[in-house]
């Protein structure tokens, strides 16, 4: 997990999502990096890869990120206030919930 630097002022907030020349990425050369929206009380996901690796960074609202491995399961709240990249590996199960009313 990266927490990423955010940039205001008065036309709103910028922030680099991915930089492929940072240490993580130097060996994965397969995965995808996704925009999508989720309504409200709706998941994505609940799906594994066997290669790639796929990195989640929420740019509106909040949503929880679940990943499972080995029978344990680890949660993380992404929201767009304190955006923050994760990498999913592979064998990772990952599902994305929008726990939220919006």
């Amino acid at each position: 997990m990266k927490i990423l630097d955010v940039h205001s002022d008065a036309r709103g907030d910028l922030f680099e999502v991915l930089r492929f020349d940072e240490q993580e990425f130097i060996d994965r050369n397969k995965g995808q990096f996704y925009c999508f929206t989720i309504k409200p009380g709706k998941v994505r996901g609940q799906h594994y890869h066997k290669k790639k690796w796929e990195w989640f960074v929420c740019v509106s609202g909040s949503c929880k990120l679940l990943m499972k491995s080995d029978n344990e399961v680890q949660i993380q709240r992404l929201d767009s206030v304190f955006p923050k990249r994760i990498g999913i590996e592979p064998g990772v199960t990952h599902t994305l919930e929008n726990d939220t009313s919006t």
